[in-house]
């Protein structure tokens, strides 16, 4: 996704926490082509605003399991 996409590590890991955290996106991101598809829609979920009330992880505040250089 890198090379081919453009991606930058911390576009790709920010999208890869969400996916850790969401309850509907994990379901339908089975592939990598999946991922590919859907990548600009999952950015605008992870920045969408929340209702009140209801929390969403600060993805830059997290203890990350993939790191830079994993990707």
């Amino acid at each position: 996704m890198i090379e081919t996409d453009g991606r930058t590590e911390t576009e790709i890991i920010e999208i890869l926490n969400f996916l850790k955290t969401d309850d509907f996106w994990p379901n339908n991101i089975q592939s990598p082509e999946k991922l590919r598809k859907q990548f600009e829609r999952l950015q605008m979920e992870v920045r969408k605003p929340r209702k009140k009330g209801q929390l969403q992880p600060d993805l830059a505040e997290q203890d990350y399991d993939i790191k830079p250089g994993d990707v």
